[in-house]
């Protein structure tokens, strides 16, 4: 649009000082043309500098040097000075609509100590041709920022289209990924089943047939006996393999891991997991591990709900060798008091089921969580995973904190 345009803001410009010279009574006076010419020379210089900040801000405050020095050495009558306030609100406008908020801080209390400077000691009279050209200028700044806002606007709703499609892809894309996994597996298996499995099914009954035709020859029916019993072994292995092949549950650190994973993809999260010392060589119970598992999903659930973009921290810890610690540190916006939901009071009793406690913090912009448990010593349990089930299994029990 033309009120969005350089050469717009350039005419409105114009307008303000040849008004300031004219009514101002000071058209003739030699220094009036010195600061118009080095406040446009700064203001073109402006449109090549955009990209850089800091020079940008060096030519809006050579802009406000050429104003204060048209204000205090340039004769104008009670009208012209309202034009040169009406370009320092530009200059201002200007910054902050360019510049970070602190630079342009700066900039604008410059034009403020300018400002005050002029207003002090000058008596300012306002024509109906400066209020019209005020009222014209204002307004075509809102409509301009108006168009800038609906713009933002529409530009962040297609950003947020395109992430959900982004994340519809990956979630696809994963379930692909897994999908052709599984019939990769299911078909290796198969193969293994069908050939590896028969063949040694086989070659059990010839070593039983043999066996028993050498049952006279004791050195011969005893080898055939220990290489029936290795062809047994290595059936059981195979069988072992096919139902390990054909198991799609992740069990351990992994199920962890594809959990972190999987926020990660599907809503863009930053993680920072950390696996301290004796984490990985404690035997937990099958209870135990779905507890770690659960709490940690309705931690990152919280996260994703209540918490800022930012880094989320996890740490797995064993305090004394007898204390498992789970730890989520996650930014937030505020620090204050907070109210405990459903969720949380479910991962409470949780742990309570298995001895443990849960604590939770709000202090410094950040929401700690601490889930800990005690732990036996290494054997003394029947599951040595750190976390008994999968994401498919997780997911579709988790609790989230309303």
């Amino acid at each position: 649009m033309i009120y969005r345009s350089f050469w717009f803001w350039l005419l409105v410009l114009a307008a303000m000082w040849t008004a300031a010279a004219i009514e101002g009574g000071a058209y003739n006076f030699p220094l009036l043309y010195w600061c118009c010419s080095a406040f446009f020379t700064c203001y073109f210089l402006t449109s090549l500098t955009s990209a850089r900040p800091f020079l940008f801000g060096l030519l809006l405050a050579g802009c406000l040097l050429a104003l204060a020095a048209a204000g205090n050495w340039v004769p104008f009558t009670e009208q012209g000075y309202g034009y040169l306030l009406l370009v320092s609100l530009f200059v201002v406008g200007y910054a902050f609509h360019q510049l970070p908020v602190r630079s342009a801080a700066i900039i604008g209390i410059a034009a403020l100590v300018t400002v005050i400077a002029v207003l002090s000691y000058r008596d300012i009279r306002y024509t109906p041709f400066f209020l019209l050209l005020t009222g014209f200028t204002f307004g075509a700044a809102a409509l301009a920022y108006r168009q800038r806002d609906m713009q933002l606007r529409q530009a962040k709703e297609s950003m947020d289209m395109q992430l959900s499609e982004y994340r519809e892809l990956k979630r696809l894309r994963a379930q692909g990924e897994e999908a052709a996994r599984h019939q990769e597996r299911t078909r290796i298996a198969r193969d293994m089943h069908d050939s590896v499995g028969h063949k040694l099914t086989a070659l059990l009954m010839q070593l039983e047939v043999f066996r028993l035709q050498q049952a006279a020859n004791e050195p011969v029916a005893k080898q055939a006996e220990e290489l029936k019993k290795l062809a047994q072994e290595s059936l059981k292995e195979t069988r072992a393999a096919v139902m390990a092949l054909n198991d799609k549950e992740v069990t351990g650190m992994q199920a962890i891991l594809q959990l972190i994973r999987k926020w990660e993809n599907d809503y863009l999260l930053q993680t920072h997991f950390t696996v301290r010392q004796g984490v990985l060589s404690l035997a937990l119970s099958n209870e135990q591990s779905i507890v770690i598992y659960r709490t940690l999903q309705e931690a990152l659930t919280n996260a994703m709900r209540h918490g800022q973009r930012g880094t989320i921290e996890i740490i797995f810890e064993v305090l004394g060798g007898k204390l498992f610690r789970c730890e989520v540190i996650n930014p937030v916006a505020s620090s204050g008091a907070y109210e405990p939901g459903f969720g949380l009071k479910v991962m409470g009793e949780r742990l309570e089921h298995i001895g443990g406690t849960l604590e939770y913090t709000l202090t410094g912009r950040q929401f700690i969580l601490r889930a800990s448990f005690p732990v036996e010593e290494r054997g003394k349990e029947d599951d040595p995973n750190i976390a008994g089930r999968g994401p498919e299994a997780g997911a579709a029990g988790a609790e989230n904190d309303d």
